[in-house]
């Protein structure tokens, strides 16, 4: 991948890809999967109203989109997209005839530039193609969309329940084996939260709670203020929160995060890297629980054993609206979930919060917690690099 920063092993190639460097086809490309979306939208009756991608695009695009999703442009649109503007890549094409390779698996995410065009490229020359499954909410208002690999590889059974219901996928092309990027959060213990509290400069005599926030638009730190208000008020000096704000935030109407420097219970999280792993692992080992507008963060924190208490209520400010999530494909199998306390009336939250700070975290609720996502994120004594390459040589050898 032409974005890979790890290093790569000996004999690897990069792949650059004409899209990403040429404006209009990178127009294009974007245009193809708005229609690929509209397409799947319509098909299933869904509310564009649940989508802030569509929310966020012009009043012309939405009109051009609603009449290109009808069947015979469609059909048209879906041949101009995978025979003509976007066939494959000549390079990956050369390399897979010098290697002759048994499979080629590629990351999917919703909006990816890249996999789909290396699988196509792949199954032209009768490759068979494996997908990774990248995010939580990929089958919950998305879906495969433009990519057509021969297996998919999903991080749970809620999640391959969402493919098999939702998206009509055939079950025998599905299989479990997790997600790589959370795994280092499945070894914090209740023993890890002296030792990181003391690497990020906290206090080993205070409870640290995370606010989590999200990348769509909501005005967190008005929340914020009215924690940390409630905090005062109820004199728990040793109670602070870390807010650390989405590295991709979108912009928003409300309050501005530099307003949070000047709350006496918050701490502002100041690292900006998304790169700084480790930063992420102190930072969930050295709290109790993350508060969070259903940000996939709390998925993190279960992992890691920690609880949450998610956000699912309008901030009557921005367009999106967070009441919907209840009803999401990814989010309405964990609403029940021991580690998630979701809080769907704002009248409620206060209350909810208190109770939440209130309880006491254990290495056996945090066993319980791990015990209970891994229906969402799967995990066993094993590495997902191992059940990864188990499922591989099942599938194509």
């Amino acid at each position: 991948h032409p974005s890979a920063t790890h290093e790569l092993p000996p004999n690897s190639q990069k792949i650059e890809l004409t899209s990403q460097k040429v404006s209009w086809l990178s127009f294009i490309e974007t245009q193809f999967w708005l229609h690929s979306l509209y397409v799947l939208y319509r098909k299933k009756d869904y509310d564009e109203s649940q989508s802030f991608k569509f929310m966020n695009s012009s009043r012309v695009s939405k009109w051009v989109h609603r009449w290109l999703s009808l069947r015979p442009f469609a059909f048209i649109i879906k041949f101009l997209d995978r025979s003509i503007f976007f066939r494959g890549n000549k390079k990956a094409s050369a390399l897979f005839q010098d290697y002759q390779p048994i499979c080629v698996i590629c990351p999917g995410s919703a909006l990816d530039s890249y996999s789909h065009q290396i699988m196509r490229s792949a199954t032209r020359q009768k490759i068979k193609t494996a997908m990774m499954v990248t995010h939580w909410d990929f089958f919950s208002k998305k879906g495969l969309l433009r990519a057509s690999p021969d297996k998919v590889y999903v991080w749970g059974k809620n999640m391959l329940n969402q493919a098999v219901v939702q998206h009509g996928l055939d079950r025998d092309m599905i299989s479990i084996i997790g997600t790589p990027h959370f795994e280092k959060y499945a070894s914090i213990s209740l023993l890890d939260k002296e030792s990181s509290k003391k690497v990020m400069g906290l206090k080993d005599s205070y409870t640290f709670f995370l606010f989590a926030g999200v990348g769509l638009p909501y005005d967190e730190v008005a929340l914020l203020d009215e924690l940390n208000q409630y905090i005062l008020k109820k004199k728990w000096t040793n109670i602070k929160i870390i807010y650390r704000r989405h590295p991709n935030a979108w912009g928003r109407s409300g309050k501005d995060a530099s307003d949070v420097l000047n709350m006496e219970s918050i701490i502002f999280d100041k690292e900006t890297s998304q790169d700084n792993q480790q930063h992420y692992i102190d930072l969930l080992s050295a709290v109790d629980g993350v508060i969070s507008p259903f940000s996939t963060m709390m998925l993190e924190a279960a992992v890691a054993g920690k609880p949450s208490l998610a956000i699912g209520f309008s901030d009557e400010l921005n367009e999106f609206d967070f009441s919907q999530a209840k009803a999401f494909g990814h989010i309405s199998p964990v609403v029940n979930d021991c580690w998630l306390s979701p809080c769907f009336e704002k009248t409620k939250f206060i209350s909810m919060f208190n109770d939440f700070v209130s309880k006491n975290l254990s290495q056996s609720l945090m066993e319980g917690n791990r015990a209970s996502v891994n229906s969402t994120v799967y995990m066993d004594d094993n590495s997902y690099a191992d059940r990864l390459y188990k499922q591989i040589q099942s599938d194509f050898n």
